[in-house]
Parts: structure tokens; C-alpha cells; sequence
């Protein structure tokens, strides 16, 4: 038989032999959220944790620590649902942050459209840094990820670089939704009493 998902495996193992429920299948999503595979170059993995300190700590401070660790939790549990859709027959295993991570994003370019992020640019044999609007640099990631994963479908895993395009795109929408309804805007004006 073909590899499968540690998550898909597990979860269809323990369904058929009636041991378990959905819940213990939650956990499972739970657990992939903290692993990143061998195959994820340093430069991969440290980008995207540089951007967890950059725009996580805006949606830290605007939702608390134990609100954003459920909301952290969530976007990855979402991302890891959309890619196993998408990806239902695929033997390459899933594990990672990058839709967690990619849901702090999403949430942020809600709640901070207008923010800039101070980027290091090379020209040339030199580097400079540029203030580039936030939005701008997560709809150009966002439009990489989508794209990447349209592209994606139907080739081999080869082909594709082993990415898991779609679990980004999934965390990242629902991070867009879920800040919505964890930390909804406080009303413009305030009656007066």
C-alpha cells in the first residue's frame, strides 16, 4: 500500500477499529502544527518564523496569549484539514507550521492593512532597506502561495517541491476569518450616556 499522512493514517486506523472518535484525530492536527519535516531548507524555515516574530506579535498583543494560542491552533488545524482535501490521495507525509503561521499572516493584513514592515532589498553586491506596506508584501505571498498550489495539481510530488501549497492558503483565509471573529473591531463611535 501507498505512504500515507501521519495524520490521514492514524485518524483511518483508529476510526475503522472503532477505537477512537473525531477528537483524538483533533489532536493529531494538533501535534503536526509543532514539526517541521528534514526535507524544509534553513532558509525556508527561518523565513517563515521570521515572519511568526513580525506579525505575530501585533496579533499577540490585539488578542492576549491564550486567545492567540487557541487562534494559532485553529489556523493550523484549518490549514491542515484544506490540504489533506485538496491532497486526499497523496503519499508524501504532512507535518509543519507553515499554516499556522501563514493564518498569523492572514490575520494581520486585517487587522493591520496599513502597517509597513521595514525589508532588507539587495541591489546589486548591496543591501538597503525599503518600507514596504504590509498588505502589499502578504497579498504578493498570498498570490506566490495560490498560484504555486494551482500550478501545483496534478503534477508529481517532485514537480511540486513537496510545499504544501494549499495548507498555506488554507491557514492563511482562515486566519483572515478567525481574527474577525476572535478580536472584532470596537465601535467607531461610543454613545454618550
Amino acid at each position: 500500500s501507498e505512504l500515507q499522512s501521519p495524520c490521514n493514517l492514524v485518524c483511518r486506523l483508529l476510526l475503522e477499529k472503532k477505537q477512537t472518535n473525531q477528537y483524538y484525530c483533533i489532536l493529531i492536527f494538533s501535534i503536526y502544527i509543532f514539526f517541521n519535516d528534514t526535507a524544509t531548507t534553513e532558509i525556508y524555515t527561518l523565513s517563515l518564523h521570521d515572519a511568526l516574530l513580525i506579525f505575530g506579535r501585533g496579533i499577540e498583543d490585539l488578542l492576549g496569549h491564550v486567545k492567540f494560542l487557541v487562534f494559532y491552533f485553529a489556523c493550523g488545524i484549518a490549514a491542515g484539514i484544506i490540504h489533506i482535501i485538496v491532497n486526499a490521495n497523496s503519499p508524501i507525509p504532512t507535518v509543519g507550521a507553515s499554516g499556522a503561521i501563514a493564518g498569523v499572516m492572514g490575520a494581520y493584513l486585517i487587522k493591520f492593512p496599513r502597517a509597513r514592515i521595514v525589508t532588507l532589498v539587495p541591489i546589486f553586491l548591496f543591501f538597503t532597506t525599503l518600507d514596504i506596506p504590509a498588505a502589499f508584501l502578504l497579498l504578493y505571498w498570498f498570490a506566490m502561495q495560490f498560484f504555486s498550489g494551482v500550478g501545483s495539481i496534478g503534477y508529481s510530488t517532485t514537480s511540486s517541491g513537496d510545499v504544501a501549497w494549499f495548507a498555506h492558503i488554507g491557514g492563511f483565509l482562515a486566519g483572515m476569518g478567525l481574527i474577525m471573529l476572535m478580536a472584532p473591531r470596537p465601535p467607531r463611535y461610543q454613545q454618550w450616556s
